[in-house]
């Protein structure tokens, strides 16, 4: 029997591609922003290979430093 994804996992909207996408598959999670409201943003993998301000945010995220542009 095959299961609802919105019953076992939390949906994630890539702002890269605009793909819905399962928890698993997300590696970005924003903590705020939402999509219409009550589905929570996020990146994928391929989007956060492909954008530079991607890019940026998971450095900072997984050295747990600042965002932000170089000077």
């Amino acid at each position: 029997m095959k299961t609802d994804m919105r019953q076992t996992e939390q949906a994630i909207y890539c702002i890269g591609c605009g793909q819905m996408l399962d928890e698993e598959h997300s590696m970005l999670h924003f903590r705020t922003g939402f999509y219409y409201g009550r589905i929570p943003l996020g990146a994928c993998q391929p989007c956060i290979a492909a954008y530079t301000p991607l890019q940026m945010l998971w450095r900072a995220v997984m050295s747990e430093t600042a965002y932000g542009y170089p000077n």
